[in-house]
């Protein structure tokens, strides 16, 4: 309360705006729209991360006991992709 108190007296309408007066973001308007226009990107991103998952839980280990990393993966899938009609 003593915050949203001193961020109205100074002219803010909340405590973030104080705090962001001054920043790159300038205000909370500026943030949420920032992060609003992450949103649809990083959720595409995040199908893609879980389809690598599947095909990395997929994979056998090799004869030197170890899994094939994420690029790798995605660098065989891709080419996959390609030739898959």
């Amino acid at each position: 309360m003593l915050r949203e108190e001193i961020a109205h007296k100074l002219g803010y309408a909340t405590w973030a705006d104080y705090q962001l007066d001054g920043r790159t973001a300038k205000n909370t308007s500026n943030v949420m729209a920032f992060l609003d226009a992450l949103k649809a990107p990083l959720i595409e991103r995040q199908d893609e991360m879980a389809g690598l998952l599947r095909v990395k839980k997929g994979w056998t280990r090799r004869g030197n006991g170890r899994i094939p990393g994420t690029l790798h993966i995605l660098k065989i899938s891709r080419k996959q992709q390609q030739y898959d009609l």
